[in-house]
């Protein structure tokens, strides 16, 4: 035979070959023992989602994976994981000999892979969509539970309800009923077993009391009607034995009835107690706000009528630092004993009520003199100020008292409620521990408050914000090594105003966050301008550093103004820490992974300090300014400050001092190996108008004289 001929005949065996291969209604691949594709057809690349013009003979499997894969397939592995898999079947299933089966669930289907390995010709692999397969028997899968949890639900509702429930047929005969009927109304055997009639289940019920009090014939007469009427019914009859029982019927359309009986009596019996306890204080067993409500609703009856009411309002002064020292614990005992001591000094026609936390409201009258009431205040300041043993502790506890008296302070309870709080803030600013009345002009406060809020909202709008930078000297290169950031409120009547002046208005008014967030942004665009080596630092104890977008806002803010993140400085109080630990190390890791430094402020003012750095890996240490203010005259704050620089060396930690002021502090710092200081003695914080000149004056001074030098004071200062 030619070899023309031979070549016609297998190129003809191939095309046929490749027919047979392409009529398969399955995928089809041909592997060779070196992983190579040999063969496949088009429903292989439909399954797959393959396209045909990457797919080719010879190609390796991994190249094939990694397409498979590019394509949406096995979207929970990479390809070096997919290709190892695929290899590892396959060589086990030649080890072994067996054809091996599995199903692939693709991001569009489920496939169910056939391989075979045949000697000289390598891995025959089919695949099949079994993905209407798959949702076939889930379905039925779904179905059967549905059932067995349908069949499941009846067996327990009747085995476990709570409630004795019964259904008897059109005969009047018992179908089924559960244990707690049966022990609801004591019924024998016989009587609780299928069949037994109605009739004498009820007649057995009426010997011991168990029916209603009208008796046996009306509960008969009554099932009688809801039957022919097919109606349901819920009612709580009152047995002749006392009991309570709440039954509901529900006639069926076989003539039948299903019904749900249960014992109610301690309910019935508790309900002055529940109603007791909708109107009063769980804590302190006090009227409670709603109560209280209520009687001053009478109580303005009794003002129209002209009887003179006095309202007192009192609020404890130091019970958040109650809890916050010896936990919620003791200071729910500090409010139930407050609560009887206020009980104790009142007068049997007056009332005593909890408002909430630790405000407590007292309702007398009628009253001939204003004076009585204040005698009734003196007594309950005397009362409340009684030392406390509590849990080992001696607490004392003052409360303020605000006072309103009608009709002069108001006419109404809103307009009393009103008075007695506005009187009860001015006694709290004149020291606490004492009782005002209510006068005309008190709410003068509020009044400027309310000016200074809605100041702050206009501020924002006419842009009434700047910031000032106050430098900090590195002391080894007598350069400026970073500025601290302070905002600054230039109000137009009231002059400039710094953060401690409005940020808790600005808190409790909702604006803090966005005006924390322009500190950034523009602290970060003007620090971009300044010399490389000059850091920007931001105090977070005065940014709140809960904020959730914090790190974001800062992110945004160095990413558009092109500040380095290493030239950013982000500092956090001691005080921040002890408050929220985790979320506050958290955030601060969100931090430094931008690049950002990390500092603590303050440091060495808590106890737990050194937790602190165990807990985590600051840039820097502030030593706190109550420290450095007291080392010139003060050998324990002098040995303070020591230790807390000595333990910064040895942990390799840059430690700065905030608030020096002379020289002497300067010398000592430097001495104990200081690396960064800032004060008064360098420069107050100047505007961002000036900083940058100054910045400038201290490179160019730096940069022409040797040793440490102080910086002279710049003669524009804010």
């Amino acid at each position: 035979m030619s070899d023309f001929v031979q070549g016609t005949e297998l190129a003809s065996e191939a095309q046929l070959l490749n027919a047979a291969v392409d009529a398969m209604p399955c995928g089809f691949s041909l592997w060779s023992k070196q992983f190579k594709l040999v063969l496949f057809n088009e429903r292989y690349l439909e399954l797959y989602n393959l396209p045909a013009e990457k797919i080719r003979r010879g190609m390796d499997l991994r190249e094939v994976n990694s397409i498979s894969v590019g394509v949406g397939n096995h979207s929970h592995f990479d390809v070096d994981l997919i290709n190892t898999n695929y290899m590892t079947s396959f060589l086990d299933q030649r080890e072994r000999g067996e054809p091996l089966m599995f199903d692939r669930v693709l991001a569009r289907r489920t496939v169910r892979v056939h391989v075979v390995y045949r000697q000289g010709l390598g891995w025959l692999v089919t695949h099949e969509d079994v993905s209407e397969e798959k949702r076939r028997q889930q379905a039925q899968k779904e179905r059967e539970e549905e059932l067995r949890l349908q069949s499941m639900r009846f067996r327990s509702a009747v085995s476990n309800l709570s409630q004795g429930l019964a259904m008897f047929d059109a005969d009047r005969r018992l179908v089924i009923c559960n244990e707690p009927y049966i022990s609801l109304y004591e019924l024998p055997p016989e009587l609780s077993k299928p069949g037994a009639r109605f009739l004498d289940i009820m007649s057995y019920r009426t010997r011991i009391g168990m029916v209603p009090a009208e008796g046996e014939k009306w509960l008969n007469a009554r099932i009688e009607k809801l039957i022919e009427g097919r109606e349901s019914d819920r009612n709580v009859c009152e047995m002749q034995n006392g009991r309570f029982i709440s039954i509901v019927h529900t006639a069926m359309d076989d003539g039948g009835w299903l019904s749900t009986h249960e014992d109610i009596t301690e309910r019935h019996l508790n309900a002055a107690r529940i109603q007791h306890l909708a109107r009063h204080d769980v804590l302190t067993d006090l009227p409670n706000r709603a109560y209280f409500a209520e009687e001053m609703a009478r109580a303005e009856l009794r003002m129209k009528r002209g009887e003179k009411m006095a309202l007192l309002c009192l609020d404890l002064d130091n019970f958040k630092e109650i809890n916050d020292a010896l936990g919620h614990g003791v200071g729910d005992e500090v409010l139930r004993q407050v609560a009887l001591r206020l009980n104790f000094a009142r007068r049997e026609h007056e009332m005593v009520a909890r408002m909430g936390g630790d405000e407590f409201m007292l309702l007398a009258g009628p009253i001939a003199h204003v004076k009585s009431v204040s005698v009734l205040a003196q007594r309950i300041l005397d009362e409340v100020s009684k030392p406390m043993q509590i849990g080992g502790h001696q607490i004392l506890v003052n409360t303020s008292i605000g006072i309103a008296v009608s009709p002069a302070d108001g006419s109404d309870g809103a307009s009393l409620m009103k008075s007695a709080d506005l009187a009860l803030y001015r006694a709290k600013k004149d020291g606490r521990g004492g009782f005002r009345f209510f006068k005309k002009g008190m709410d003068a406060d509020v009044r400027r408050r309310q000016m200074l809020e809605a100041d702050l909202r206009q501020a924002m709008e006419n842009n009434e914000f700047s910031l000032c930078f106050q430098p900090a000297l590195e002391l080894e290169s007598n350069r400026i090594s970073s500025c601290e950031a302070l905002i600054v409120w230039n109000h137009p009547r009231l002059g400039k105003m710094w953060a401690g002046d409005f940020e808790k208005v600005a808190q409790e008014t909702g604006i803090y966050d966005q005006l924390k967030e322009w500190v950034i942004r523009t602290a970060c665009e003007l620090a971009a301008g300044w010399p490389e080596q000059v850091k920007l630092s931001l105090n977070m104890k005065n940014l709140r550093l809960g904020q959730s977008r914090l790190v974001n806002t800062i992110a945004q803010a160095l990413d558009s103004s092109g500040l380095a993140p290493a030239r950013l400085e982000v500092g956090v109080s001691e005080n921040s820490l002890i408050r929220n630990t985790a979320k506050t190390v958290k955030k601060l890791r969100k931090l430094q992974a931008l690049g950002v430094r990390v500092c603590v402020n303050e440091f060495g003012k808590e106890s737990s300090s050194l937790n602190h750095l165990r807990v985590y890996p600051f840039d820097k240490i502030s030593l706190d300014s109550s420290f450095v203010a007291g080392i010139s005259g003060n050998q324990e704050n002098r040995e303070i400050a020591r230790a807390v620089l000595g333990l910064g060396q040895s942990l390799g930690i840059v430690m700065a001092a905030h608030g020096v002021s002379d020289e002497d502090q300067l010398d000592f710092l430097r001495q104990e190996g200081c690396n960064e200081v800032q004060g008064s003695l360098f420069s107050v914080a100047l505007p961002s108008s000036q900083i940058g000149e100054l910045l400038r004056t201290v490179e160019s001074r730096a940069a022409s004289e040797a040793g440490v030098i102080v910086p002279a004071r710049p003669a524009a200062q804010v």
